[in-house]
This record gives C-alpha cells, sequence and structure tokens, in this order.
C-alpha cells in the first residue's frame, strides 16, 4: 500500500507569509482553495465543481485511483494563516471561516490539528515558543493581556518575555510578531479504481470597507482592476457611471467592491489536471459587477449565475474575483482553529 502526502490548500498559502491585509478599517481578503499534492499519477481530479459567491464558497471533487493497489494519503487541510498581532484595524481571522465543512463520500471526517509559528522570512519558531512553554492552543490563540480590540501586548513572565525579545519573537512594544499557520489533517485510503468523494464549504474572508471600493480619484484603481482582475472598459464606465451619483456611494464616498480569491492551480499537481471542471459564479443582486480573469468563457445562466465548462483543464493562475457596485459588504467571521477534530463553530470576533 502506496503512501504519500496531500493537502487541502486553504487560504492564502502560496507564500509562506500571507496574512489578510489591513486597510482603513478593512482587510484584504483572502485566497482560499483547491487540492494540493507534490504531484500524483495514480489518483486523477476526475471532477470538481467550484461554485463561488462573496456568501458562500462550496467546492465537489470526484476523485478516483488508477493504480491496481489501494493507496493511503495523509490529507492536510491549510486554514489562511494570520498574525499574531494584528495589523491596523484589529481585524483578526484566526484561521477557520464561518460555516466550515469537510467531508468525504457524504461522511464529516474527524481531523488532528497542527500548528506551526514562523516570522515573516520563513524560519520556523514553533519550538522555541514550545521551549518557553506555550502550548498548541497559546500559538493558535495569543493570550494578550485584554482583549485583541483593546492590547497587543504578549502577557508571559518577566523572564520569558526578556527571552521572546532577545530572540526577536516580539518588539519593544511586547508585540508577537510570528505568523500562525494551522492545518488539519487526516489519512484517507483511496481503494484501486473507485471513486472518492469530497466536499468542503466554508464563508469566505472577503476585503470590506475601503479596501475594495470604487473611485475615480484613486489613480491607479482602474489599473488594478485591469491587472489584477482584467476588467473591460465597459465595466470600468459603468463604476464610474454609478460613482457620478452620491446615492451610489458608500460610507467611504466609493462605490463598494469586495474581492473573493482562491487557489486553482494546484489541480495541475493531479493526475492530468482537473479533467472535468466547473466553475459556477453567482452575484448576490443583478444589478452587481463582476470581474475575473479566465481563459474560458463564461455564459450567463440567469442575472446573477454565470458558469464555465472546462475539460482537461489545467489552470495557468489562480481565481480572484471582483464585485463592484457590492452593498452585501465583507463577510467570514474569524474562528478559533479547532482542537477536538471537529470543525469550530463559534465566531470568535464578531467583525
Amino acid at each position: 500500500m502506496a503512501s504519500r502526502c496531500l493537502g487541502f490548500l486553504f487560504g492564502a498559502m502560496m507564500a509562506v507569509c500571507a496574512w489578510p491585509a489591513s486597510a482603513n478599517d478593512g482587510f484584504g481578503a483572502l485566497a482560499a482553495g483547491g487540492v494540493v499534492v507534490g504531484h500524483t499519477d495514480q489518483i486523477a481530479m476526475v471532477k470538481e465543481e467550484l461554485r463561488i459567491s462573496q456568501a458562500f464558497i462550496h467546492v465537489f471533487y470526484v476523485f478516483e485511483n488508477e493504480s491496481d493497489h489501494e493507496v493511503s494519503e495523509i490529507i492536510s487541510f491549510p486554514l489562511p494563516p494570520y498574525p499574531a498581532t494584528p495589523k491596523e484595524s484589529g481585524v483578526i481571522a484566526h484561521g477557520q471561516p464561518e460555516s466550515f465543512v469537510i467531508k468525504v463520500d457524504d461522511r464529516p471526517v474527524p481531523f488532528e490539528t497542527h500548528v506551526w509559528a514562523v516570522m515573516e522570512d520563513g524560519r520556523d519558531v514553533t519550538d522555541q515558543l514550545k521551549a518557553l512553554g506555550f502550548s498548541q492552543q497559546d500559538i493558535a490563540m495569543t493570550p494578550f493581556e485584554k482583549s485583541v480590540m483593546d492590547s497587543h501586548e504578549l502577557t508571559r513572565p518577566p523572564e520569558v518575555m526578556s527571552k521572546l525579545l532577545a530572540a526577536g519573537l516580539i518588539d519593544k512594544d511586547k508585540a508577537p510578531q510570528w505568523i500562525i499557520k494551522v492545518a488539519y489533517e487526516w489519512r484517507q485510503n483511496f481503494p484501486a479504481h473507485q471513486p472518492i468523494k469530497v466536499y468542503h464549504g466554508y464563508q469566505p474572508f472577503t476585503s470590506e470597507g475601503s479596501w475594495d471600493g470604487y473611485s475615480p480619484d484613486n489613480n491607479d484603481r482602474d489599473d488594478r482592476l485591469k491587472k489584477d482582475f482584467c476588467a473591460s472598459d465597459a465595466t470600468l464606465h459603468k463604476l464610474r457611471a454609478l460613482y457620478r451619483n452620491p446615492d451610489d456611494r458608500d460610507d467611504y464616498h466609493q462605490v463598494p467592491g469586495t474581492t473573493v480569491e482562491y487557489v486553482l492551480t494546484t489541480g495541475n499537481t493531479w493526475k492530468d489536471g482537473i479533467r472535468d471542471f466547473t466553475l459556477r459564479l453567482e452575484k448576490q443582486a443583478p444589478f452587481e459587477l463582476m470581474a475575473l480573469c479566465l481563459d474560458a468563457p463564461l455564459e450567463r445562466k440567469s442575472g446573477t449565475v454565470f458558469e464555465s465548462h472546462i475539460r482537461n483543464f489545467h489552470p495557468k493562475a489562480d481565481l480572484k474575483i471582483y464585485f463592484g457596485n457590492s452593498w452585501y459588504g465583507g463577510g467570514g467571521h474569524s474562528m478559533k482553529p479547532s482542537f477536538d477534530g471537529h470543525p469550530s463553530h463559534t465566531p470568535e470576533l464578531e467583525n
């Protein structure tokens, strides 16, 4: 029986140091997404159906082990990394998004939780923190003196604080400098020539506030929409027209917008990529504008639903979807990582 390590790449895990980016009273969107493995020529992603809106992400997979023997895999589902010290706004994304579900063949999967602490340069400091008395829970949910909205000062015995400062793990204001990574892992057996269904779903962390609002006075906003989202001239014209009406502006004096990201390129790690891929995008209302870069046509199914169907898909880029004139607002409550083998269900922080 062969064994390797797979992973569901969830959150902004493309880089060592990715975390929610702050802007005024908002925070940037976190990428969230698909399945990753070093590379396998045994297990094929026969089908992926990806449904994305601002309110939810649903992903339905069918895998099949095409070898003649059973393959056992350690499947890892990394959560979005987050800084131990909140940036600017004080909003913390504690890793697990709201409405988080993992199922295999329609049954919930119990998992083990693993926690790492890394610095911005990628240095793993988990063992250093454990040697100074930090548990996995301490690292994942840094024990601050007060509410995280009021104080970012770490409270530990003076001798521990001195060692943390000397090691550069906290700054002179006692604020932790590491980034937290959490992964849920379980072992999955893939019988030979037998399809396995995997589902995961969650409410994505989306940007809010002034981060993705549109104003023609922002000199680089048009360029960013074209570069990052392949926004058409027609879309930009509609945004400018909306901006001219004060009633179409939000409290930041902009046309409101938000972004949802999804890591798609990890589909290339499976045998033959994604053999049958369906992307379904849903706007919250017909008047919303939508822009994304996709090397395939989108077919309008209704006033709010668009679909693209691709066979033998080898994605060249991850998805970044812009929803303009969006009054839905940012979404996704922060959840504390779970340590009991089952998803958390209580928001850590009301955003």
